[in-house]
């Protein structure tokens, strides 16, 4: 493997991302079944073993993807910032990392009320979002089934965390995917 390549790893708050891939799941693959299903086992805890749950187990990802490239060689993008803020602050930080000349200016970003994130304004003044399928709403997701995930995900994220020398504020969110 080539050891000068540069890993870009978006990361969002894990419980939202699984409630954001059943929702998906829903939508693209018609499948109707429950979040409960695909999450707990027969006991009504969290399956170790749910594909929900393996994507949001980052530090298990991020020690694989380093047994190969050094840490300088990866960058983590935050992805709820990414959405929720304008994005111009994260693609910079990635132009930086890249060693890009920057592109991106604050204002090639406009807040869109109606898809609830930022989409980019091209110079020419076009705006271009995400497609349809983006900025949909979550599925109703029991407070419980987020506290299960909450308490599930703490280790994991601590873990994370240590691993690239910052926090996220993966609490905030609560309710709002």
């Amino acid at each position: 493997m080539n050891k000068n390549l540069k890993i870009i790893i978006v990361v969002r708050d894990p419980v939202s991302r699984i409630i954001s891939d059943h929702t998906q799941e829903i939508a693209v693959r018609k499948y109707g079944g429950s979040i409960e299903n695909k999450l707990l086992d027969r006991f009504g805890n969290i399956d170790k073993t749910s594909e929900l749950l393996a994507p949001s187990l980052y530090a298990k990802h991020l020690k694989t993807i380093r047994r190969y490239f050094p840490k300088e060689n990866i960058h983590i993008v935050d992805g709820d910032k990414l959405i929720r803020e304008n994005p111009f602050f994260e693609l910079s930080k990635l132009e930086k990392f890249l060693g890009v000349d920057n592109f991106f200016e604050e204002s090639s970003f406009v807040f869109n009320g109606r898809k609830g994130f930022y989409c980019y304004v091209s110079p020419l003044g076009k705006e271009s979002c995400l497609g349809k399928s983006k900025g949909r709403k979550s599925t109703s997701v029991s407070d419980d089934i987020r506290e299960k995930l909450h308490n599930f995900l703490t280790e994991p994220n601590k873990e994370f965390f240590r691993l690239v020398g910052q926090s996220f504020d993966w609490n905030r969110q609560k309710g709002s995917d």
